[in-house]
């Protein structure tokens, strides 16, 4: 047994039971990555009406509330799991009629063993166990102290706690090891306590020492004790399971690389409902492993993959050693043997993480750089030719219009605009994460050197979804700190107010630049009609589309955004631009599909080419 992570809170579910989550809402995913980070095998989701009664959700057949009751499908002796706030909203029904079992699963808090706990120490007085100090003061727990094997250190106070060495433990105590030596540490505390009462706090212990978000619960973590690495993070729920359920269902899996998380990788997907078909490797030793047959990574020249998807899970020891973090191979040897990337393999995180490279923006904090980006305008996508176009466009906005991230696997609106349009030449700004205030600097600084005819803005989800600072609109919640930066003269405009603002500044600087300016207001899920929703969609409203949806506020947005932009008449109301299509179009809350965005491009070109009319 390995000491515990202090955030996995699920030991006291019982492994032979089958196991349902009650709920189709953010809060049921969340509890669902909890039960994947302790590979927790769940058979069921219970919804609350009978909508969506019988399908399935990652392999997992949905119930209605009522089978609890009935006995229909879900075992006597079967454990519910489910979250608190679920559990409040709906606690008078489950204590009335549910006769199973079940378990309020505390996202985000401590094991309950902290609160009752006698004597408790974080090991580590440094700035991982001052994180963990702070996230056990925000959870009620207090500790008693401090230990650490720096003898300089014994005998002082660290955060107003005194540091003891080691000497101070007795067999009952708790110990939360909170700092990257902890498999040495574990070594030493566990011959003196209670290994059960041996934990650590992976997050904060990893090097960086960034404090750890609730936000970070929502991901699924894999151990890399080989590379002396902590917990490594795959990827967050809001990106990683709309990737699942539009890319991966339905297709079998192939894992390029053989290592110590192949199993782990292989364990993870198997409880999200996806299958394994072989294993590939540069070197191949065992015909089989963990049950799945192994074959060299060259024959995949001669498979056919159409059905299959490739994820890598090879490991690059110098690139993992240089960057302290879990790095994975290039793929370089799958490009040689004719598979594309995104459309033919993937990494672990989502088709983004591969294909770009984040570095430092003096003035907006990070750019995207992508393998067909240009080399001549960094941060600059171009779509189409010169030659033989009569208008130049630039983009700016925000994912949904970024043609990297798109690269290789679906084309973006203005990928495509340029594509069908042969009279147009794109130069696609629009960045990952950019809100107005970072297309307003980027038109600022960059756009009149490309001496464009038009620049769109395509914008809105992320002045509404970026955690900004109140008061200051163009600094984001952990860009900045408080006691070190400043952040200008404070401002109390609405976000609406700030968005028009911002569309106008960029419309004054456009027309000092001499280029025709374009204001989009841009759709979301949560501006669709619901009752246009598909199938797919309706998924993805079930499963994320609640109070806490950083997208569910959009709606109101653009409602307070409406009435202010007619008086523009160069701003356009993109939000119910979907309004009558039947076909699915989003891949997730924002992201579209090459149908989206075919329809989007389809629009923005009308608006150019009758500018004039």
């Amino acid at each position: 047994m390995f000491m515990k992570d202090i955030y996995d809170n699920l030991d006291a579910i019982p492994c032979d039971k089958k196991i349902a989550i009650w709920g189709l809402c953010r809060e049921s995913m969340e509890v669902f990555c909890q039960t994947i980070n302790n590979r927790i095998k769940v058979t069921y989701f219970i919804a609350e009406t009978d909508e969506h009664d019988g399908t399935f959700v990652f392999d997992k057949m949905v119930l209605n509330k009522d089978d609890l009751i009935a006995k229909q499908n879900f075992p006597v002796d079967g454990y519910v799991l489910i979250g608190p706030k679920q559990y409040e909203k709906h606690k008078e029904w489950i204590n009335e009629n549910l006769n199973n079992p079940f378990y309020v699963v505390d996202l985000g808090g401590l094991t309950r063993q902290f609160v009752a706990t006698g004597k408790l120490y974080i090991w580590g007085a440094g700035k991982s166990g001052k994180n963990t100090l702070h996230i056990l003061h925000e959870q009620g727990v207090r500790i008693d102290g401090f230990i650490d094997s720096s003898e300089e250190k014994i005998g002082k106070e660290y955060c107003g706690y005194p540091i003891y060495c080691k000497d101070i433990l007795t067999k009952d105590a708790t110990v939360i090891i909170s700092t990257i030596y902890y498999p040495e540490i574990y070594k030493e505390v566990r011959g003196i306590i209670d290994e059960c009462n041996v934990y650590c706090d992976f997050r904060n212990s990893r090097k960086g020492n960034s404090l750890f978000r609730y936000e970070d619960m929502k991901s699924i973590w894999i151990n890399c004790d080989s590379v002396n690495l902590p917990m490594q993070m795959l990827e967050k729920i809001d990106v990683l399971f709309p990737l699942v359920w539009n890319d991966y269902m339905g297709k079998k899996i192939i894992l390029y690389g053989i290592n110590e998380i192949t199993k782990q990788i292989i364990d993870i997907l198997g409880l999200m409902g996806l299958r394994v078909d072989y294993l590939v490797d540069d070197v191949v030793e065992e015909e089989s492993l963990y049950g799945y047959p192994v074959r060299n990574v060259r024959d995949l020249v001669n498979e056919n993959i159409s059905d299959k998807l490739i994820l890598v899970v090879k490991i690059d020891p110098a690139q993992t050693k240089k960057a302290g973090v879990l790095c994975v191979d290039s793929g370089e040897a799958l490009e040689k043997a004719g598979i594309q990337r995104c459309k033919g393999y993937r990494y672990l995180t989502s088709f983004r993480s591969g294909v770009k490279k984040i570095i430092q923006d003096a003035v907006l904090d990070w750019c995207n750089i992508y393998d067909n980006s240009s080399s001549d305008y960094p941060g600059f996508y171009v779509h189409g030719t010169e030659k033989g176009a009569t208008k130049k466009v630039v983009i700016l906005g925000n994912s949904v219009a970024d043609g990297g991230y798109y690269e290789h696997f679906i084309k973006s609106w203005p990928e495509q605009m340029a594509d069908k349009y042969r009279d147009i030449v794109v130069y696609n700004g629009a960045m990952g994460g950019y809100e107005t205030t970072k297309e307003c600097l980027k038109l600022l600084r960059d756009v009149a050197q490309l001496k464009p005819d038009f620049v769109i803005s395509y914008s809105g989800v992320c002045d509404v979804s970026q955690p900004k600072m109140e008061g200051y609109c163009f600094s984001r919640i952990g860009f900045s700190r408080y006691y070190d930066t400043c952040l200008g003269v404070q401002n109390h405009s609405s976000l609406s107010q700030c968005w028009i603002v911002m569309e106008r500044y960029m419309k004054a600087l456009s027309d000092v630049n001499g280029h025709k300016f374009i204001s989009i207001l841009q759709p979301a899920l949560i501006t669709r009609k619901e009752e246009e929703y598909t199938k797919e969609e309706k998924r993805f409203a079930a499963c994320f589309m609640d109070e806490e949806n950083k997208f569910v506020a959009y709606k109101s947005f653009c409602d307070e955004i409406k009435e202010n932009m007619k008086q523009y008449s160069w701003m356009y109301d993109f939000s119910n631009v979907f309004d009558g299509v039947k076909e699915q179009v989003y891949r997730d809350e924002v992201h579209l599909t090459v149908r989206g965005s075919e329809i989007i491009a389809e629009k923005v070109y009308a608006i150019i080419r009758d500018y004039d009319n």
